[in-house]
Parts: C-alpha cells; structure tokens; sequence
C-alpha cells in the first residue's frame, strides 16, 4: 500500500502551485524592501525641490513670454516714449531719463491675451549718477521726496524706493543696498515688486563719472485688468546729466 500511495501523483499540482506562490511573495517582499529606500528618497527629494522653490517661481514657470525687449534693435513698442541709449558694458537701453518723468511718467502699455489676468514683468533698472537718497535735514541735495523712483500702475504708486550713490552719504539708509520688496491692492488687483541689486555702487559704467547701480526688478500682477499702463517716475532734482535712470533687458510673461 505505502509504494502505491508513494506512486500516486493526484494533488501534486496543488502543491506544486502553493510553492510556487510562496515564492513569488516571497520574491515580492523582497523587492518592495529593495525598493522602498530609493522610492523614499526620490520622494524627500521632490519635496526638498518643491518646498525651495518661491511660490511665484512655480506660478511662472510654464508661463508664456509674449514680449522681450533689449532696445538694441530700436523696439519700442508699447511704450510712451522712444529714447535709445547705451551704458557701456550694460549694454542698450531705454534712456536717460531723469526729473522730467516727474510730471510725465514713462509708460509701457501691458495688454494681456483674451482669458489671462497675470503678468510677470522684469527688467534690468539702472541708476546712473549722483543719487542722493532719502531726504534729511542734513541732505540738502535731495529734494523733499528724496531722489526715488516711483513704480506705478494706471498712474497709482505700487513701489517708491530711494537710491543713494555711496554709503557714506547723508541721505544713506540701512537696507538700501539690500532687496527690496512691496504689494499693493489695486481695484481687486494685487501688484508684487521685488528689486535686487546685481551690481552695487562700485564703479562708474557710464554717465558723468559718479558710481552707477543696477537692480534687477520684478512686477508681478495678480488678477489685473486685460489692459493697464505700467509707470515710472522720479522727481531727481538734478540735470539728467547728473541724475538719471534707464531700463534695460525688458520681458513680459503672462498667464
């Protein structure tokens, strides 16, 4: 009886099949073992990423760019006035302006495609000369307002900063070679401006021999109107020779 029962094959797929599937979870632990650590840091990775990027780098990131201007090959659209200049290894730009925007900004007219509310709108500011920062009893060469630029919307101040040529000076004030950041809310719009400074006061690039800044500066549009008129303004109180300022390397991305 005992060969015979020894003979028999009934049941051995059964048992061939239960090994089989042992196996392969058991093959399947493994593997999600292997896996998981590298799984875990590609995913601590992504949130690094994520969690340092600003938010408006991320709100910009797939936007479409529909105007890029470097005023080199003489495009001006868009804008109130055409005034071509160069500044040296800065390269073309759209001045000198100076205390005759006080009373006439110069304007660029956003007109944003049917269905987008956002812009994104960058530019290289250049401050040229003797600058003379905030006004002081003890700074008598800067007016009541102080030599600023103002940055407006539709006529309405959305940043006024104040520019200083040296630290040793008067109308010098902590932070004003530091970034600088404002938000404004206009009519339901709510308008960023973040500036930095890419190259201090340090040398004198071009103008009447005074040290020169430039400032990197964004203006950021949140639910704005289709159509607006983006400003600048400054109430210098010297000759354009003496105190001026320009925009360069100009780009406007939208959403």
């Amino acid at each position: 009886m005992l060969p015979a029962f020894l003979k028999d094959e009934s049941g051995a797929i059964s048992v061939d099949w239960t090994v089989m599937t042992a196996a392969a979870v058991g093959l399947g632990l493994a593997s999600v073992t292997a896996v998981s650590t590298g799984t875990g840091n590609l995913g601590d990775s992504i949130r690094s990423s994520l969690s340092g990027a600003s938010t408006a780098a991320l709100r910009w990131a797939f936007a479409r760019e529909t105007v890029s201007q470097s005023f080199g090959d003489g495009d001006f659209t868009g804008w109130s006035q055409a005034r071509a200049g160069d500044f040296g290894e800065w390269g073309p730009m759209q001045g000198p302006f100076g205390r005759d925007t006080a009373n006439e900004a110069l304007t660029y007219a956003v007109s944003l495609a049917e269905g987008h509310s956002n812009a994104l709108i960058e530019f290289d500011m250049l401050i040229i000369d003797s600058w003379d920062g905030a006004a002081d009893p003890n700074n008598p060469w800067a007016n009541a307002q102080g030599d600023v630029m103002r940055i407006q919307i539709n006529g309405q101040d959305v940043a006024v900063e104040p520019f200083v040529h040296r630290e040793n000076h008067p109308g010098y004030r902590p932070g004003m070679f530091e970034d600088r950041k404002s938000s404004v809310t206009i009519d339901g719009a709510t308008y960023n401006v973040s500036m930095t400074m890419t190259d201090g006061p340090t040398a004198n690039v071009g103008g009447a021999g005074w040290n020169d800044q430039r400032w990197r500066v964004q203006v950021e549009a949140l639910d704005a109107p289709q159509n607006f008129d983006l400003g600048f303004s400054s109430p210098v109180d010297q000759n354009i020779n003496d105190e001026s300022w320009g925009i360069a390397n100009f780009s406007v991305k939208e959403n």
